[in-house]
Order: structure tokens, then sequence, then C-alpha cells
């Protein structure tokens, strides 16, 4: 290569590692320190590690600085000094032919979208809005409560006493409910697992169909305690291999797995007969 085209990219390289654009030089007031030069461009661990400290700050639950209102309807960005605007403010601050400073800070800046802290202002204000929804509806049945009390003080107390009982007991009923719920969706997970789990106990492997892939999964079922298809623990359960000998289900469901995955790998093509008559057998 010649030794000027290897000088010039030798240059080129050091730029990249200063942050200068190639193309462009630093003035002389940059040179000498009285005006900051462009920021450096973040790499995405940068922009992730600034998104985490917003997220922890709770920044994006505050307003934009500059029309003042609650993000979360339209697009956010964060800059490099750690600021938070919506887009379309930023961009009407920003002058033509001119370096971009930011509206607070006034130093230099990068900006990058951010699709998390929208996320968050948004569950903000979802759960100010269910709050305020919630306070509203206690307050009006309070207050309708109340308004039914006997004149009588001594009919009063008793009145207000059966009226807490009752509300606990709602409490009570509504919190149970939920436990029922919960209770009937992990009994459906766990009759599903049991389902997949003896569809795969009833596959059997004919001797004559053995492949050398089933040796490996033979060493690496030993190791695992369960099963990575269907999510279920080994047990005792076992099937007929070469005469009298009796291998562990696990041997199976880790056979399966492999069969499994070398089937979705568009890079090896399993062939479709040879994989019927390997889980079917004789």
């Amino acid at each position: 290569m010649n030794r000027a085209l290897r000088t010039a990219g030798h240059q080129q390289d050091i730029l990249l590692e200063l942050g200068i654009e190639i193309g462009t030089r630093p003035t002389l007031a940059q040179r000498a320190g009285l005006i900051k030069s462009k920021p450096k461009k973040w790499l995405e661990s940068d922009w992730r590690s600034l998104e985490d400290s917003l997220l922890q700050k709770k920044t994006f639950r505050d307003a934009c600085s500059i029309c003042l209102n609650r993000h979360g309807k339209y697009t956010i960005v964060m800059t490099t000094c750690s600021h938070v605007f919506h887009q379309s403010c930023l961009k009407a601050t920003m002058q033509p032919k001119t370096v971009s400073k930011c509206p607070l800070c006034r130093s230099p800046y990068n900006v990058k979208v951010t699709k998390r802290g929208l996320r968050a202002s948004r569950n903000f204000a979802a759960s100010q809005i269910q709050a305020f929804v919630r306070s509203f509806l206690t307050r009006r049945r309070l207050v309708k409560t109340l308004s039914k009390r006997p004149s009588v003080k001594a009919l009063r107390s008793e009145y207000e006493s059966v009226v807490l009982r009752n509300w606990s007991k709602e409490a009570i009923c509504s919190t149970s409910t939920m436990i029922v719920n919960t209770d009937k969706l992990l009994e459906a997970s766990e009759d599903a697992l049991a389902a997949s789990r003896r569809i795969f106990s009833q596959i059997k492997l004919a001797p004559e169909k053995e492949s050398d892939e089933f040796q490996p999964a033979v060493e690496r079922c030993i190791q695992d305690q369960s099963c990575s298809v269907c999510l279920c623990p080994f047990k005792g359960n076992t099937v007929a291999l070469r005469g009298d000998e009796k291998v562990h289900s696990a041997i199976t469901h880790s056979f399966l797995l492999m069969l499994l995955i070398k089937a979705v790998n568009p890079f090896q093509i399993l062939d479709p007969p040879r994989l019927t008559e390997t889980l079917i057998g004789n």
C-alpha cells in the first residue's frame, strides 16, 4: 500500500478515537478551551446506563421543560446532559447552521429517543388516573353512607359499625376471589404440563433406528434434573430399549429436544421420514 494512503488512514483512526468528525477541524477557540467542542458519539451501553439512571430518578414523571406539558403523549428524547424533552419541542429550539445546545444548560449534546421512558410516563399517568377514580368513588360512597345515618346518637354508632363490618366483608371476599382465580390458573397450567408429559412418555424408540445423536442425549440427561421440553422434574418413568434394558424418560426428553432444535434450525434440515421413523419406531 502507498505510504501516503497508509498515513491518511492512520490519521482518520486518530480522529475517530478523539471523537472528531472526519472532514472538520476544531476551531481555535475549541483548541484553546474557550468553547466546548462537539460531544463524542455515545455507545449503546452509555445510553442504556443514562436511561437507567433517569428511570431510577423518576425524571420521566416530570413535565417537559419547554412546553410544560407532561410526557406520555408524544415522543420523548433524552440528551447526553441528562435532560428529557419532547422531540418536537427540542427540534423547535434548534437553529440551522449552528451547534445544537441544550435549552437548559446551554451545552452541546447528542440526542436519543427513549421508549422505556415513554412507557414509564404512561404507566405513571395511568396509575394517577386510577388513584383519582378510586378516591372519587370511595368519597362518593362515604358521603352517601354518612347521609343515611340516623339522627339519634345512640343508633348512630351501631349503624357505623354495621357499615364498616359490611365493607370489611366485601374486601375479604374480593381478596379470596382473587386467590381462587390464581389457584385455578396454576391448576390449569399444571394440567397442561401433565398432559404434555404423558404424551412425551408414550414415545418409544426402535432399537434399529437409534442414531449417533442419542448417546450425547444420554450423557446430558444424567446432569439435568428437569425436562427442557415440558419443564417437569424427571421421575422413575422408563422406556424399553434393547430388550430388557430400562432407561429413564430423561433420555427421551433430551433426545426430543435435540430433534426439535434441529428441525427449526434453518442451516440443518432434518429428514421428515427419518424423524417420523425415529419417534414412532416399530
